[in-house]
Parts: C-alpha cells; sequence; structure tokens
C-alpha cells in the first residue's frame, strides 16, 4: 500500500477521504449540540445525536468511543469558540478599560448562549434590586 492515500484508495476499504471525516465529525458535534440544548446533558443519548446527525451509531462510536468522550470534545470546541471570541473582543479596541469591558460582555453572552455552559453548571440567581 506504498503510496497510496485515504482519497486514492477504494470505497471498500473502509477509509474516507480527510475532508469527509472531517465532515461527519462536524455533523456529529453539531447534532450533539442540537441535542444537549433540547434534550439536556442526562437525557442525550449517542442514537439521538447519531439520527441527528443523519449517521448511524456505528459511526458515532467509531468518532467517540463513549459519551463521555464525546461530552469532553464538545466542551472543548465550545472553549476553542470562547477563547476565540474573548480574543477578538480585546483585539478590536486598543483602549484597555474598553477592551475589557468589550470582553466580559462577551462572556456573559457566550455564558448564556450555549447549552454546555447552563448543562454543566446549575444556574446564577439573578440579584433583585430595589425599585
Amino acid at each position: 500500500m506504498t503510496g497510496a492515500t485515504a482519497s486514492t484508495l477504494p470505497a471498500s476499504t473502509g477509509l474516507s477521504p480527510p475532508g469527509v471525516r472531517r465532515e461527519t465529525q462536524a455533523r456529529i458535534m453539531d447534532a450533539a449540540f442540537a441535542c444537549v440544548a433540547e434534550l439536556g446533558l442526562a437525557r442525550t443519548t449517542m442514537d439521538d445525536v447519531a439520527r441527528r446527525a443523519g449517521v448511524s451509531r456505528q459511526t458515532v462510536y467509531r468518532y467517540y468511543p463513549s459519551k463521555d468522550q464525546l461530552v469532553m470534545a464538545l466542551v472543548l470546541r465550545e472553549e476553542d469558540k470562547f477563547l476565540d471570541g474573548i480574543r477578538a473582543a480585546f483585539a478590536a479596541d486598543p483602549e484597555l478599560e474598553r477592551a475589557l469591558y468589550d470582553g466580559l460582555l462577551f462572556c456573559l453572552r457566550f455564558a448564556g448562549s450555549t447549552p454546555c455552559s447552563t448543562a454543566c453548571w446549575p444556574p446564577i440567581p439573578r440579584p433583585s434590586f430595589p425599585t
């Protein structure tokens, strides 16, 4: 098999080109995100994720051998989005005070918008202020 790549192998080998693997992995992650948002972390199953991603359950397990590993990958993906957003918020303004404000505002918006944060941490009670 010297010199062969995944894109030059016949389909019967079971190997997919890297682009297809990345696309499938992204579909699984997007489906997991949607399932956690809709059903909650505890109620989300690998079957739910597979159904939503349009792949077999075995395909989900090929990429993520357990639900714990799928959830960890999902959290890491959200962490990357979070860090990218923080960096962008700080880079948007050269004035430190404004950059800190933008960064904090991004943090608060992000925390309330992702099911990973609401599924992993209990809700933070909102303070009540006298009128």
